[in-house]
């Protein structure tokens, strides 16, 4: 195995474990005791831990050193399908309409972060914004929890949040686009008494589509 496929099947199998344990990747980082971007680089594939660290990782998720580099003889088969299992539930932060407003980029949201809800999105940045107003009403009601993907790209149709460069208005809306270039984006809401709105796709920071949604329900 090539050295760029051993980083990779080290990230991946990292990520997994983590995910298993339901850590976000500051916490992975103080259990390993590592720095947060060690563990950020790792699941990424961009570098590979010295052997004393590997062992440390070995260490903390209690797994041969071997299987975090693809020997999955190394451990049994059941402990394998279970770890499969596990990782299919990635859990992302949750953060307020407010944190969301002055938020874009989604690494490390420990400061800002309400709570924690899992989910099998696929994004390693996914993350949750608790929803606000009466916009999107019926589909969507205030405490909603709402997960988006910043990795991924909008697609006409698609329900998005969106927040401006220069103002910082942010928006949870319904979203198309016109023009030859797809140059102007149209925001629409469910609910008929909110009007339109139409800008210039220069206009935002940041445009994230929705990936599922999580109801709220009053106690």
């Amino acid at each position: 195995m090539k050295n760029a496929e051993k980083r990779q099947m080290f990230g991946k199998r990292l990520y997994d474990c983590r995910i298993a344990q339901g850590w976000s990747q500051r916490q992975a980082a103080d259990a390993i005791g590592v720095a947060l971007r060690s563990v950020q680089s790792w699941e990424m594939g961009e570098t590979m831990p010295h052997p004393a660290k590997a062992q440390k990782v070995s260490a903390t998720f209690n797994l041969p050193v071997a299987w975090f580099f693809g020997d999955d003889a190394s451990i049994p088969r059941l402990l394998a399908a279970q770890l499969r299992a596990e990782a299919k539930a990635q859990p992302v932060p949750v953060i307020g309409w407010a944190a969301a407003g002055r938020g874009g980029v989604f690494v490390d949201l420990s400061a800002k972060v309400d709570e924690y809800l899992n989910t099998d999105c696929m994004d390693l940045h996914a993350y949750a914004v608790i929803i606000e107003g009466d916009s999107m009403t019926p589909e969507f009601r205030a405490g909603d929890r709402v997960v988006f993907m910043p990795n991924e790209q909008p697609k006409n149709g698609d329900v998005v949040l969106a927040r401006l460069e220069e103002s910082g208005d942010v928006f949870f809306k319904l979203y198309h686009t016109s023009g030859s270039n797809s140059e102007t984006v149209r925001l629409t809401s469910y609910n008929p008494i909110y009007p339109p709105l139409e800008y210039r796709r220069d206009q935002f920071r940041f445009i994230q589509p929705m990936h599922s949604l999580v109801r709220h329900r009053r106690r």
